[in-house]
């Protein structure tokens, strides 16, 4: 297939994806047409792993990676506006971080038990919002830095921190991408179709962004263990530490020291126990 073709059905591929995913940004609540938002899904997946086929074993050019990746980078800018409709994991994130930046303990009463002093109305709405006032929070501390750092830049403004909290989670998705196409270069070529099944996907894309789960934290260190251990020289040490920064954003990857102890090592293994419990 000559080179020109290859860069055309990029173009094409990357419009057959953006079309689906901006519709969604033109309704208010995507949950309430759910059918219009299952087929913008499909649309969109069908289209990257389309594109993904048609040119899995082609080499890209400059200007392939320039279509992808300002594909990819548009779509995630263009979540920024979306409305705070997809879920509501968001007003716990920023109540906990509000807690921290006035000096508080997050992990100290459960949200139902916080008096409020004034009318604090902003607070008042989060916690009735909320769908876990009656649970402590189970965000670990890095987790918790970047909620009380999208507060405190917010300047306490709800819908100033929802602009940030968006950012941040678009900035560490953006590591994200940007460790995998290390990764997938490593594995030698061709990368490219291989990384628009993250770049393009409508799952970090509208979930982790628009609807701001903190698993956009979670993904950039898992794909570095994996660069880590994919070396002529593997750093374990670095792996682990890995493994310790995604354990303090959820818990869960903490199973993964036990699950590649045998390619981490013991160095490998002792470095993310001994991060993990300074971290949390």
């Amino acid at each position: 297939m000559p080179p020109a073709r290859c860069t055309r059905i990029y173009i094409l591929g990357a419009l057959a994806v953006a079309t689906p995913i901006l519709a969604l940004t033109r309704l208010h609540d995507p949950r309430a047409h759910w059918p219009l938002t299952a087929a913008c899904w499909i649309a969109a997946m069908g289209a990257a792993f389309v594109t993904h086929h048609l040119l899995r074993k082609r080499p890209a050019r400059r200007r392939d990676w320039l279509v992808v990746l300002g594909t990819a980078s548009a779509l995630r800018l263009a979540m920024l506006g979306l409305p705070t409709t997809l879920s509501n994991d968001f007003e716990r994130y920023l109540w906990d971080g509000r807690l921290i930046t006035q000096g508080a303990d997050p992990f100290a009463a459960l949200p139902i038990e916080i008096e409020l002093v004034g009318s604090d109305a902003t607070a008042a709405g989060m916690r009735d919002r909320m769908n876990s006032p009656r649970y402590h929070t189970v965000y670990p501390t890095l987790s918790q830095s970047v909620f009380a750092a999208a507060w405190w830049v917010g300047g306490g403004d709800l819908d100033r921190a929802v602009a940030v909290l968006r950012l941040m989670l678009a900035a560490a998705d953006g590591l994200t991408l940007l460790l995998l196409a290390c990764l997938l270069r490593r594995r030698g070529p061709p990368a490219l179709p291989a990384l628009l099944l993250w770049a393009w996907n409508p799952l970090p894309i509208v979930e982790l962004i628009g609807a701001m789960h903190s698993e956009a934290l979670l993904t950039a260190p898992l794909v570095g263990v994996a660069l880590a251990l994919h070396r002529q020289r593997p750093r374990p040490v670095l792996a682990g530490a890995c493994i310790a920064a995604a354990a303090a954003v959820k818990l869960f990857p903490v199973l993964l020291l036990p699950a590649l102890a045998r390619r981490l090592g013991w160095r490998g293994v002792g470095a993310g126990v001994l991060l993990t419990l300074l971290l949390l």
